[in-house]
């Protein structure tokens, strides 16, 4: 069986993305007080955090370093 080392950049990245996740969470959960110009926000941070998430999955299947 190999292992191979997963950078703590990377474990890193991931608690922060998964703290960014539950804001973003939260704040849909708020969306009755949202005016729809707040929603663009919100899409956009998840749409940030979906590609960071991405790059950080990326960075540990190839023992690379994350850029975030």
């Amino acid at each position: 069986m190999s292992t191979r080392a997963i950078p703590i950049t990377a474990i890193d990245q991931l608690h922060q993305i998964r703290d960014e996740l539950s804001v973003i969470w939260l704040a849909l959960g708020n969306t009755a007080d949202m005016a729809e110009d707040y929603m663009v926000d919100v899409r956009e941070a998840l749409y940030g955090t979906t590609n960071r998430l991405r790059d950080v999955c990326r960075a540990m299947e190839t023992g690379g370093q994350c850029n975030g």
